[in-house]
């Protein structure tokens, strides 16, 4: 904000600073009047826009997905039938008792080495020049011509000669009355 206030500050000084151009006078006569035109040449303040193409650099996030391979240890059951002797019929007197051999499971656990692939995502931004389109305003001068007219001699009107005119023409008809005022005011032309 401050270096737009400053900027026009300094605009508005380099205005003030500048010199005022010389006035061309001339006296011209139309329909009988002789008006003074002062033709100026002023310099005026011109905003333009133009549109600049600027190369800028843009940081586009990226994701990389890669597989990556380790080594675990891992604990498996590992499942073994034994023979077990077991004594049949030792409580009852009336059978004699035998031995049976039965098969019975062992559970243990073996630790083996495998390889996972684990899968790893990396985030990164990757620059990236592209080209944009930006509006840039610039400030300069314009030399605007205006032209001022202003009466010099008014016409001379004598009342019996302007009467007798009017009195001549019939009704709602457009006629030159002679030594008529002048159709055109006196107020600035810009050209």
């Amino acid at each position: 904000m401050r270096s737009k206030l400053t900027r026009w500050i300094g605009f508005a000084g380099l205005l003030i600073a500048l010199p005022a151009a010389a006035d061309d006078v001339r006296y011209v006569q139309q329909n009988g009047v002789t008006y003074r035109e002062t033709t100026r040449v002023e310099r005026q303040p011109v905003v333009e826009t133009v549109v600049e193409q600027r190369e800028q650099t843009v940081y586009t996030p990226r994701v990389t997905t890669e597989m990556r391979e380790s080594v675990r240890t891992v604990y498996v059951p590992v499942v073994e039938y034994r023979y077990e002797p077991r004594v049949h019929n030792w409580w009852n007197p009336f059978a004699p008792a035998h031995v049976a051999y039965h098969q019975i499971p062992a559970t243990r656990w073996e630790p083996r080495t495998e390889i996972v692939r684990t899968p790893v995502t990396y985030h990164e931004l990757v620059p990236e020049t592209r080209v944009v389109e930006k509006p840039v305003r610039k400030l300069g001068f314009a030399d605007q011509k205006r032209i001022e007219r202003v009466a010099v001699t008014p016409v001379p009107m004598t009342p019996s000669s302007s009467a007798a005119t009017v009195a001549r023409r019939p009704v709602g008809s457009v006629g030159v009355i002679a030594n008529e005022p002048p159709r055109y005011g006196a107020a600035t032309v810009l050209r």
